[in-house]
């Protein structure tokens, strides 16, 4: 994923033939972000990460909620567990379109939760579901150690200039 203006991350798209999503925050004031599905793109300093485990692919349109947790070394298998029960499950969440998680290739144990959704209201209705409460209980944890960031996203169209075309209604 590389953030930047909506002007600056035009140019990938005619740069490279390979599956990429434009993201615009839902949160005011924040920046685009370039979502690379196939890891095509060269960067100066990338993250890595990899995939532990998915349901459906990930499409190219909806929303984003990428989920960032810090976890221990003690709580790492139980975590991976609770996510996999999830991802298993996830045709019960409504609207949801897609789940992976990623671990990163770092020293530090951190995991991407990625989902995709067809409205931004499921993206939050899902939250209080009780297949969703088990690995949300993570998310306190790993905010109290300083090691959770979310982030929510809608894909829009590249080459359109005004932003208010590009959201999408709940």
């Amino acid at each position: 994923m590389i953030l930047g203006s909506k002007h600056f991350l035009r140019h990938y798209f005619t740069d490279y033939d390979t599956p990429l999503v434009l993201l615009k925050s839902l949160e005011k004031g924040r920046n685009y972000a370039l979502l690379d599905l196939a890891a095509a793109i060269p960067f100066v300093a990338p993250m890595a990460y990899t995939q532990v485990a998915g349901a459906q692919p990930i499409p190219t349109s909806g929303f984003f909620n990428l989920m960032y947790f810090g976890v221990s070394d003690a709580d790492e298998p139980v975590f991976v567990a609770k996510v996999r029960r999830l991802i298993d499950h996830h045709a019960q969440l409504r609207g949801c379109t897609s789940i992976t998680l990623f671990k990163a290739n770092t020293k530090e144990i951190e995991y991407l939760l990625l989902t995709s959704w067809e409205k931004k209201l499921d993206v939050f209705a899902s939250r209080h579901m009780p297949l969703v409460t088990p690995v949300m209980a993570y998310m306190d944890r790993a905010a109290a150690a300083g090691g959770y960031h979310e982030a929510i996203y809608t894909a829009v169209a590249p080459n359109t200039d005004n932003d208010d075309d590009d959201e999408e209604k709940d």
